[in-house]
């Protein structure tokens, strides 16, 4: 497969847009409109719906975006790694974490990892369930952290860390004056954030504390990050699902964070990796990371 004719389709899936797209790659656009075309012959499909105005993925494009990106980001780091490979000089291992993880255990294990393994590179990004799924089961990233677990064909998943669950409380409102917050009263009243990777966990977790709720379910409204969360919480729009770990991390003036009202909850990390003979250099890491409290 033509890679150069793979990072066009990508760059026009990302962009949406020719010109965007042509100038992300460093062509003219007549040319990328060309390669697209070429590459969709070469394979008998349209991986792209296209108008005079819009430019959409088709349903084959969409599939193929994903396994795209894995490949290109593969062939990338074999390039970046064959001097390194030659000359003795690092190794490295990639890392995808999900937002789930909670900053300090994150900062700790990786300032660990710096210490303990000064010759190894740590590549690390920011990855949802999914997506680290797909690039453990093809070799593209050594270890994967989330709140789910990256459960797939060839990969090896268990459970790390535990943080409490508790709720964010806008600073203005009642419920702060509370030590213990009866979520099951304030909602619906109040919106219920969660920054939690997908959610499910923090939602089940939730729905134990609260019990089956009768008549309307329990609606969670998922944001990108903490960060965000803690904003519209802060602003008054309602309470926020987060943990113990994550609340140390970041503690705004317009926010407090309580325990729920009931029995205790915890949300679990997940550590996952690909089944086989690991490295002695990844059975160390992964032997470190269990360390940290």
């Amino acid at each position: 497969m033509d890679l150069r004719k793979l990072r066009h389709l990508v760059a026009l899936g990302e962009e949406l847009h020719f010109s965007r797209a042509a100038d992300r790659v460093g062509i003219e656009q007549s040319a990328l409109s060309e390669s697209i075309k070429h590459f969709e012959l070469e394979h008998g499909v349209r991986f792209f719906d296209r108008t005079s105005r819009t430019t959409h993925l088709a349903s084959v494009g969409r599939e193929l975006m994903p396994h795209a990106k894995c490949l290109l980001a593969y062939a990338d780091y074999i390039e970046k790694s064959i001097p390194e490979w030659a000359g003795g000089r690092l190794r490295r291992v990639r890392i995808g974490m999900s937002d789930f993880i909670a900053q300090p255990r994150a900062s700790q294990l990786l300032k660990i990892l710096r210490t303990d393994f000064p010759d190894t590179a740590l590549d690390v990004e920011s990855m949802t369930v999914g997506q680290q799924r797909l690039n453990l089961e093809m070799g593209l990233i050594h270890l994967g952290f989330s709140g789910e677990g990256a459960t797939g064909p060839h990969v090896h998943v268990e459970p790390l860390w535990s943080d409490r669950l508790i709720v964010a409380v806008p600073a203005s409102h009642a419920l702060a004056q509370q030590r213990r917050v009866d979520v099951l009263g304030a909602y619906p009243d109040l919106r219920i954030y969660s920054h939690l990777d997908t959610g499910r966990q923090s939602t089940r977790a939730v729905l134990r504390l609260m019990g089956q709720r009768s008549g309307e379910p329990l609606k969670v409204q998922y944001v990108a990050t903490f960060q965000i969360m803690m904003t519209l919480v802060g602003a008054g729009l309602g309470l926020g699902m987060t943990t113990v770990a994550h609340a140390r991390s970041v503690n705004p003036s317009d926010v407090v964070c309580r325990s729920w009202s009931g029995r205790g909850s915890k949300i679990t990390t997940y550590l996952s990796y690909r089944e086989g003979e690991l490295s002695e250099l990844l059975r160390r890491i992964i032997e470190r990371a269990k360390t940290i409290p």
